[in-house]
């Protein structure tokens, strides 16, 4: 394993940056949207835009709510290849509970279709792309939390 690390310390390293970078970028724009929706979700405007108003905006707050765990993720991934090029630092906490964002994660996925299915009378995405996305999602987890972290001797 240390030989393959030295052998490509250079790529991890910079994957490590991209990963941090991209994570931190991710949380910023997801805090800014789910932040706005709240604001203007509690404004008061007239009945008939406040009807598309909110619509839209409960969008922005799924959407901004899916900003914030693949910024979480990425995070994680970050903090993951830093435990890989420093063999003797301990990871941080946000790799201690990957899983469990990733578990939060494939509950928002499944209440954003199951709202998808009670407001559209439909999905929106295919069923195949759901049932795809949450399995890979729910054994992410599995494998982070049973696998990779207990190779690592945490």
């Amino acid at each position: 394993m240390e030989l393959l690390v030295e052998e490509h310390r250079r790529f991890l390293r910079i994957s490590y940056w991209i990963c941090k970078m991209l994570g931190w970028f991710l949380l910023v724009i997801g805090g800014v949207l789910v932040s706005n929706a709240i604001v203007f979700l509690n404004s008061p405007l007239k009945p008939s835009t406040q009807i598309a108003l909110k619509a839209s905006l409960e969008i922005a707050i799924f959407n901004g709510g899916k900003y914030l765990f693949c910024g979480c993720i990425s995070l994680g991934l970050a903090g993951l290849l830093k435990c890989i090029l420093n063999s003797s630092n301990r990871p941080h906490w946000i790799l201690l509970y990957a899983d469990k964002i990733l578990y939060g994660y494939a509950i928002l996925l499944t209440v954003e279709t199951i709202r998808d299915i009670l407001v559209n009378g439909y999905i929106t995405s295919s069923i195949i792309d759901f049932v795809v996305r949450l399995i890979i999602i729910l054994i992410s987890g599995y494998t982070l939390k049973h696998i990779i972290l207990p190779s690592l001797a945490i």
